[in-house]
């Protein structure tokens, strides 16, 4: 078998070299753009996160410049976070975005949005850190992210957790004016945890994950259907090598 192989080869050269060539080049094209292919996804999921943290972070503030113009006393309108079961009411802006937050993620499969803090409001459920790595953010963001910051800093991981590939994207939220009535309230009465903040400190992170397993096996799905077609060209051109071999043979054998 394997002699007939290489006598088949002898007799047909030009089919083939285009054979081996159209091969060899389709798997290293394909490897190279398997891996250049996760590289984009992670790129795209990136740049996804980031539009994300702007756009919770413009809701956020335009929440809480709004909501800063309620007077509860004139109003009737409670600003709380127990706002649950007290009517009217309004959520703290805090709680606002920590609420909303999960509802996206409720509604999104694999996706979690949250907020947390060094100093969650008591009562609030994971309102700190949960894992190493939400602390190293929180320290990395506390270190280095300021409100002036163009771009914002971020403190970006790309991990593998129970077989599946995630992006943990971290932007720090900052302490605006219209927060610092509630949160340095000296008052008996307050809960803030603590009570001498200034403009512009890290008051909490904003979290993000996203699943990147979905759009890497599209990716690859992609790249397979391009191999194929690859290996379906191969065939066409050895047969047309084959072909043009045997023709010219056979012309050659005419004249002779």
């Amino acid at each position: 078998s394997i002699e007939r192989t290489l006598r088949w080869g002898q007799r047909y050269p030009l089919a083939v070299s285009v054979f081996l060539a159209v091969v060899f080049g389709s798997i290293a094209g394909l490897l190279y753009l398997s891996s250049l292919s996760e590289y984009f996804v992670r790129q795209t999921a990136l740049e996804s996160a980031r539009q994300e943290n702007k756009m919770l972070d413009e809701v956020w503030r335009f929440y809480s410049e709004r909501i800063e113009e309620i007077n509860p006393k004139v109003s009737g309108v409670a600003i709380t976070d127990n706002y649950h079961t007290i009517h009217p009411s309004l959520p703290l802006p805090a709680t606002f975005s920590i609420d909303l937050g999960e509802r996206i993620g409720r509604r999104n499969p694999g996706m979690e949005v949250r907020v947390y803090s060094r100093y969650p409001w008591p009562g609030r459920n994971r309102g700190g850190p949960q894992n190493d790595m939400e602390k190293e953010a929180i320290d990395w963001l506390e270190a280095n992210s300021k409100p002036t910051d163009d771009p914002q800093q971020e403190y970006t991981r790309f991990i593998e957790s129970d077989g599946r590939r995630q992006l943990h994207f971290y932007a720090a939220r900052h302490m605006e004016k219209s927060c610092l009535g509630c949160h340095n309230d000296l008052s008996p009465t307050s809960r803030s945890p603590k009570r001498d903040w200034h403009i512009g400190d890290v008051v909490g992170v904003l979290k993000i994950v996203r699943p990147l397993d979905l759009e890497i096996e599209n990716t690859q799905a992609g790249l397979r259907g391009a191999f194929m077609m690859m290996i379906t060209i191969s065939t066409l051109l050895v047969g047309v090598s084959i072909a043009v071999t045997a023709f010219s043979r056979h012309r050659r054998g005419n004249r002779l």
